[in-house]
């Protein structure tokens, strides 16, 4: 799952967790979305969207 994520624009870092079927990725919002994403899984994993949250740095 990482590595298919990896190789879509926008993605900075992905990870995963097999026994939960869950996952996690932070994107540019720019270049892709959420259900974009998502959709580039689909062909492999069941995927969908449960949660979209923007990070915002303390910098």
């Amino acid at each position: 799952m990482r590595g298919i994520l990896l190789q879509q624009p926008g993605v900075i870092d992905a990870g995963a967790r097999w026994r939960e079927g869950s996952g996690w990725v932070i994107y540019d919002p720019k270049q892709a979305t959420a259900d974009e994403l998502a959709a580039a899984l689909s062909p492999y994993y069941p995927a969908q969207v449960l949660e979209d949250q923007p990070y915002v740095s303390s910098q």
